[in-house]
């Protein structure tokens, strides 16, 4: 790494934003400034990405956000001058592009880079949520504790619907006919008006509150809004209507380099036909490979083989694998501010039961 270049970029820093995008919109929407802009707000903190760059154009790109320990009611000024770190919502982690044959020695020496830089910063912990679809967390240091935890669905798309339609499961097939037959339209805007936003909102928080989503999944409509204005071009809602024209589902998809998501997603299943969700993600399917994507990533479910999951499974028999990777950087600290967690929890709480960092336990 002695002949590398190392670059800390900010995402509220215009010139670092392009020098980011540049690479990060080759990889995907998620290695993006403005993903990590909007979701560091989720995570109660600050976008950054770690850049490392060799002399013949090989680079690793690592955005993550920087989370300030004194915000954190049981540590306070206890952690004045000490962060920890975590990949924004959704994918990410280390992505390597250049040629293979780099790529080991790279990915050992941004590891041994990035720890002297969490050192530097005062970084308690780190927590990784890597890509299922490059696998990053295949090429990661053996300094990292790897698990992979779930299980996710992975479609291919194409131009012509009916090519998505004989790859489906014939049940699969049938569900989408039945909601075409039943009137069900889809349609899907890159700029939508604030109706459109609104209904959304509504459908997804309906969702969350109906599957008892956890206060972390319930987004703000402000942090939707931001999504659109920030990521123009590499976003687009999805709504389905029945036959009075009424919308009863509705998907945020991401694009960026050969990839599209589904994002986020919430419908009215007392007013949906049967299908209107298999029906949305063709379409959506279709649409992506207008864009160039190779694949769509569906995502898994809230808990492995639960009925989401089964759904997502009824589009693809691809699989792909969600891995995490925790690092303690600091550990007398971490040992430390966990301790406190410990007490103000009891011995019952999550952090006896393996969250990560365990510090931020029943927050």
């Amino acid at each position: 790494m002695s002949s590398a270049r190392v670059s800390v970029l900010s995402a509220g820093i215009s010139a670092d934003r392009d020098r980011w995008n540049a690479i990060g919109g080759r990889i995907d929407a998620y290695y993006t400034a403005e993903y990590a802009s909007v979701f560091s707000d989720v995570e109660g903190g600050l976008g950054y990405a770690y850049l490392v760059e060799d002399p013949w154009g090989n680079q690793i790109l690592y955005p993550f956000v920087r989370r300030d320990l004194t915000k954190l009611d049981h540590i306070g000024r206890e952690g004045q001058g000490l962060f920890d770190i975590v990949t924004p919502y959704g994918y990410g982690g280390p992505a390597y592009v250049g040629a293979a044959s780099r790529r080991d020695e790279m990915m050992s020496g941004f590891r041994r880079s990035f720890s002297h830089y969490c050192s530097r910063e005062g970084i308690v912990s780190e927590f990784v949520r890597y890509h299922p679809l490059i696998r990053n967390y295949l090429y990661e240091s053996g300094d990292v504790d790897i698990a992979v935890i779930r299980t996710t669905i992975v479609m291919t798309p194409a131009t012509d619907e009916q090519i998505i339609m004989s790859r489906l499961p014939s049940k699969t097939r049938n569900m989408v006919r039945r909601a075409t037959n039943a009137g069900v339209t889809v349609r899907f805007t890159l700029s939508p008006d604030d109706e459109e936003l609104k209904t959304f909102i509504r459908l997804y928080s309906d969702t969350m509150n109906r599957r008892h989503a956890e206060d972390y999944y319930l987004f703000p409509a402000a942090m939707i809004e931001q999504m659109f204005e920030r990521m123009s071009g590499s976003i687009a809602l999805f709504t389905a209507h029945a036959t009075d024209g009424s919308p009863v589902s509705s998907a945020i998809i991401l694009h960026g380099g050969p990839f599209i998501h589904y994002h986020l997603s919430g419908s009215d299943p007392a007013q949906m036909p049967p299908g209107t969700n298999n029906l949305l993600l063709v379409k959506a399917a279709a649409w992506g490979a207008s864009m160039g994507a190779t694949e769509f990533h569906l995502g898994g479910g809230y808990s492995e083989g639960d009925s989401l999951f089964k759904f997502k499974a009824s589009m693809s028999s691809e699989r792909g694998e969600f891995a995490i990777g925790r690092v303690i950087h600091d550990p007398v600290n971490y040992r430390r501010f966990a301790k406190v967690a410990a007490d103000r929890l009891g011995p019952t709480s999550a952090s006896a039961e393996g969250f990560f960092p365990a510090y931020r336990a029943g927050r």
